[in-house]
């Protein structure tokens, strides 16, 4: 679970001098690509009930993204998901803030990150652009913007949550460890069932899937 920790009057400037030039550049580079296909905006703002519409742009980004052709970590689009995050928002208070930024192209919502600020935390929960734009770098962008965010807020920390992804890594090598524990009773059938789970599953797992590369698999016609 990585996670960035603000220090006590950290500054937006400050926070992106300790990033790296390859990343500084590329953000400079994305802004200029992004003026010349339109008018882009970058913003961040609590969401509250009265944001349904809201809601169904969201879930119509994420259906075209391309994690939706995967079907993992989806939020919004599955009915039963999206009727959960109403639910939140409409029972949300000062306790707990749901936060989105978005990137807007031409007013129209073509990337986002949601999240949750908590006792002076983001947590970042569910992201998704649409596939046309992937090479203006949207995640990248609304991660950022969300970071300027908390920094000027004055929050105490970032938390990507759980998960390895090549993009957490760009702006922390600080993480919390997350641990599976399993308690079983000490007997045959549980000994048994413990080997075929965590010894042999992941065992098979890993062999098909390094047969997969080698072989990939054809669609039947």
């Amino acid at each position: 679970c990585p996670f960035i920790a603000f220090e006590p009057g950290l500054t937006t400037a400050a926070h992106r001098a300790t990033m790296s030039r390859n990343m500084r550049r590329e953000f400079s580079n994305v802004a200029n690509r992004l003026q010349k296909v339109g008018v882009c905006r970058l913003r961040c703002q609590v969401l509250g009930k009265d944001n349904t519409l809201l809601l169904e742009r969201l879930c119509e980004i994420e259906r075209q993204s391309a994690k939706a052709s995967r079907n993992i970590h989806l939020v919004f689009s599955p009915e039963q998901n999206n009727m959960f995050q109403r639910c939140l928002l409409e029972q949300a208070n000062e306790t707990v803030q749901p936060l989105l930024t978005t990137l807007e192209l031409e007013e129209e919502i073509i990337a986002y990150l949601y999240g949750f600020v908590v006792g002076g935390i983001y947590h970042a929960y569910n992201t998704a652009f649409l596939p046309d734009y992937a090479r203006f770098s949207p995640g990248k962008l609304t991660i950022q913007e969300t970071i300027d965010h908390c920094i000027f807020e004055k929050m105490r920390e970032f938390d990507f949550l759980r998960g390895n992804s090549y993009i957490k890594s760009k702006w922390s090598s600080t993480v919390r460890p997350q641990y599976h524990l399993t308690l079983m009773e000490q007997s045959l059938l549980n000994q048994l069932h413990g080997r075929l789970i965590f010894t042999v599953r992941p065992r098979v797992k890993q062999l098909l899937g390094n047969f997969r590369q080698i072989v990939p698999l054809r669609p039947v016609r």
